[in-house]
């Protein structure tokens, strides 16, 4: 249930319960993986010393998965604590990742007996006749039951950014609509006529500063669609455009907020 506080008593009245197992051959190490609970993942280290982390990281159940093969199973897996399918896949992709640096190296390259197919929402087999029955790594497990979550990422980061896109190239536009509708208009010699205004230099430099921010959006989201969309761009790559992108998107509507309050000023002002 991932309750931190019942498992630090019962472990502290009780310490040989660290090394029990249930009918899987899991210890405590296996289980907090498989039901993603990090903080207790985390906490475990210090219940422990370092002989018995070790040997708790090495073991095998008795399908003979290690924790990198717990952790592509979404047997338990309850669509994580992020917003966004795209973020979501990223949490998984770092869990892994985590995980992977605690257990010996070479397990990275251990075989297991996959058979049947484990979906997103957890183990269904499909028959003896339909059931896959290969030998494979814990990367390869990983993307075979994370299939359906990375095609819902790629859905999702597409309409995402296209969405953003299509609203940042409105932005640029609006802006570019007011560089020609200057407020207050022109005088007989050309000049605007709230030049000296300090609210007028205020609509200019928000003007400004909006023009850039929605143009490095457009850049931002564009690239986005450059990439292949694979597992290994969500880890890092897709997240970290997108959180700029959200960035540079508002930073450009709140400039151009700013430029139209300038304007209403000016407006009021020459009335």
């Amino acid at each position: 249930m991932g309750i931190v506080e019942i498992v630090r008593e019962t472990i502290e009245e009780y310490p040989e319960v660290i090394d029990q197992l249930n009918d899987k051959a899991q210890n405590i190490l296996h289980v907090a993986v498989l039901h993603r609970r990090k903080e207790i993942f985390h906490k475990l280290r210090g219940y422990m010393g370092e002989v018995q982390w070790k040997r708790m990281a090495e073991a095998f159940t008795v399908n003979g998965y290690t924790l990198l093969h717990l952790v592509a199973s979404t047997e338990f897996y309850t669509e994580g604590t992020r917003p966004g399918p795209a973020l979501q896949l990223q949490e998984e992709l770092m869990w892994f990742e985590r995980v992977k640096r605690i257990v010996p190296s070479h397990y990275v390259m251990h075989l297991v007996h996959y058979r049947g197919e484990l979906t997103a929402k957890g183990a269904t087999y499909r028959g003896k006749k339909d059931a896959e029955d290969l030998q494979l790594t814990a990367k390869e497990m990983f993307k075979r039951t994370h299939k359906a979550q990375l095609n819902e990422a790629q859905e999702w980061i597409k309409e995402t950014s296209q969405a953003c896109f299509t609203v940042a190239a409105l932005v640029v536009a609006v802006v570019f609509a007011a560089v020609f509708t200057i407020p207050g208009g022109l005088n007989d010699k050309g000049s605007p006529v709230f030049r000296d205004s300090p609210y007028f230099l205020l609509f200019t430099i928000m003007d400004v500063i909006s023009l850039v921010f929605s143009l490095a959006t457009i850049l931002a989201f564009l690239s986005i669609h450059t990439y292949p969309l694979e597992f290994d761009d969500f880890r890092r790559s897709i997240p970290h455009k997108l959180v700029l992108g959200f960035t540079l998107l508002t930073l450009s509507m709140i400039s151009t907020m700013l430029a139209f309050g300038a304007t209403i000023l000016l407006i009021i002002r020459q009335t």
